[in-house]
């Protein structure tokens, strides 16, 4: 997976889904167009990435070998400011944990605790860590919800993809920046609020398999918008971090 900024935000207003999807439902038309809001004040995502190296010894006692980097980030689109956690683990080293605070104009890092560092530029900070902009979840909603299955509530649509496709493959891949690895097994489910056409969650899960060697990735996102009181109390006090150091 290829780096990605925390602070690319250009988020246009809203994206429309049509076409082959299968719908469980009774009252609702693939004929018809859904859209999806853009208008989303913050978001946190969970990105994880597994690897399973399985090898078997002369002895035939098969032993497995892991490792997995994780990282956590609270995003505000529209004030281009973000946070986050990224921790680095497997069995021959010692966890690697890198704290960040970002906005426009500024940027500090913190690693396994010790004191924050200030960066001249933003794109330093993060060019060791797996982070989407929100514009990215809305693609890779499209790209699933062709061919998808869509299952319709009161109050959300939840699409859920399972298998292997090489056309989904070299989409994903071309919009993630990953050089696109065949047989490559997805396992994806996307909520949609059923009144405001927001995003809610996005769950992402592929599995490759080659030789002795799996590589699981995990993408888990949840989407809202925090109240007014919560979203200044947090620009007070990052606000007031800056201005400290």
């Amino acid at each position: 997976m290829k780096c990605k900024r925390l602070l690319s935000f250009l988020l246009p207003t809203v994206v429309l889904l049509s076409g082959c999807q299968q719908v469980l439902a009774t009252n609702y038309s693939s004929k018809n167009t859904l859209m999806i809001s853009h208008d989303v004040d913050s978001y946190h995502q969970t990105v994880t990435l597994k690897t399973e190296v399985q090898t078997t010894k002369e002895t035939g006692i098969s032993e497995t070998e892991e490792s997995y980097s994780i990282t956590e980030a609270t995003l505000y689109p529209t004030n281009s400011i973000a946070y986050g956690t990224h921790i680095i683990k497997n069995k021959d080293r010692t966890p690697v944990i890198l704290n960040m605070y970002a906005s426009k104009e500024i940027a500090f890092s913190q690693k396994n605790n010790k004191e924050w560092v200030s960066s001249a530029t933003v794109e330093p900070v993060f060019t060791s860590i797996e982070i989407y902009p929100y514009e990215t979840f809305i693609e890779l909603s499209e790209i699933f919800a062709e061919k998808g299955t869509w299952i319709e509530s009161d109050s959300d649509f939840l699409i859920d993809y399972s298998g292997v496709d090489s056309e989904i493959n070299h989409r994903v891949s071309s919009l993630l920046e990953e050089f696109p690895v065949s047989h490559t097994y997805y396992d994806v489910s996307i909520t949609l609020n059923r009144s405001d056409h927001r995003l809610v969650s996005f769950s992402y899960k592929t599995e490759v398999k080659q030789g002795q060697q799996t590589t699981i990735q995990e993408i888990n996102s949840v989407f809202s918008n925090y109240n007014l009181v919560h979203k200044q109390n947090y620009l007070k006090k990052l606000q007031t971090f800056i201005e400290s150091h």
